[in-house]
């Protein structure tokens, strides 16, 4: 077994600061390697995700070169927002990858990090010997980035520039409603599954313009959820199947409803399964894109859960309903 010291160090890094690359100096500097693993590397880009997981570690890169820190290395990390034991499975897969064989605790793997309000995850280690880093300042990634993107910086995507203006224009529409407490949106979304492949649409406008997502939409006043998740499915795919046979092919439902699963005023959906049989010749259902979507594509599950970047937690929700998982290919190489 190497007795090579190995740390980790786990961040989003959206984007990089002072302090992640003065904890980062720290940490460095009391093991062979540190490795860093990178948060959100799955996600779409959004206000809370303005960069690629790539996009980050270049950012880093050339932050640590300016400051000679060389004896590190990245991997990335998925977003598991309804199953966290999935997101711990994947840091222990790279933990057992870079450092196979380490007793448990052994001061060979050490997690370095901040208590800070929302770092819970350091407690869920015991594999890992934790070190604690000190906490400068105040500065944080959140206030980074909104101030750039108020200012319009030319590194903040397009896409999600045309996000900010959206949510902008939403919060003064309903700034002065009396109850805001209360104030939630409701939508349904359809999850279309056909020999093993699902219905995805490319989203046209804002938010989100141009991520791969699942049909669907708001909830009118005078309809169900199911109603909602049909009816949006047609206008956005002009599937070709009657509603009488989606309406017999429904196979489950779940409601999503954490407020943090988008940005702006709290979005609650109801995913609905529709498991349809091929068409009379044994083919995937015609489908193309209309309303809201600029395309409507048949993508098989496998690929769609590990290669897609998808809009929100749309990707989580495929994966909940159907059973079909993201592995760690990147780790078998």
């Amino acid at each position: 077994m190497s007795n090579r010291k190995n740390g980790y160090f786990i961040g989003r890094f959206q984007p990089a600061h002072s302090g992640h690359i003065s904890d980062i100096k720290i940490a460095s500097s009391q093991v062979d390697r540190l490795n860093i693993l990178i948060g959100s590397a799955n996600a779409c880009r959004s206000i809370k995700n303005p960069w690629t997981y790539q996009e980050r570690v270049d950012m880093l890169r050339k932050k640590l070169f300016q400051e000679g820190i060389d004896n590190v290395a990245f991997f990335p990390v998925n977003d598991y927002p309804y199953n966290n034991h999935r997101w711990i499975t994947e840091v222990l897969a790279i933990v057992d990858y870079v450092s196979p064989y380490a007793p448990m605790g052994s001061d060979k793997n050490i997690l370095f990090g901040a208590w800070k309000e929302g770092n819970d995850y350091l407690n869920w280690f015991p594999q890992l010997r934790y070190r604690s880093l000190p906490i400068e300042g105040t500065v944080n990634s959140t206030d980074i980035r909104i101030g750039m993107m108020a200012t319009e910086d030319p590194s903040i995507p397009s896409t999600v520039l045309d996000d900010y203006k959206f949510y902008q224009k939403e919060r003064e529409l309903f700034k002065d409603y009396p109850f805001q407490e209360t104030l939630n949106f409701n939508c349904a979304d359809a999850v279309v599954t056909c020999l093993g492949h699902v219905l995805l649409i490319q989203r046209k406008f804002a938010p989100g313009r141009g991520a791969w997502a699942l049909p669907g939409g708001f909830r009118n006043a005078k309809e169900t959820f199911l109603q909602c998740a049909v009816r949006e499915l047609r206008e956005e795919t002009n599937l070709r199947v009657p509603e009488r046979v989606l309406l017999g092919s429904v196979k489950s439902s779940k409601l999503y409803d954490n407020p943090n699963r988008s940005y702006g005023i709290p979005r609650n959906t109801l995913a609905v399964h529709f498991d349809i049989a091929p068409d009379a010749g044994g083919s995937l259902p015609r489908a193309n894109g209309a309303d809201d979507a600029s395309k409507a594509v048949w993508v098989p599950l496998n690929e769609a859960v590990n290669t897609y970047t998808m809009y929100d937690d749309h990707s989580d929700i495929i994966q909940e309903l159907t059973g079909v998982s993201r592995d760690f290919a990147y780790l078998k190489g």
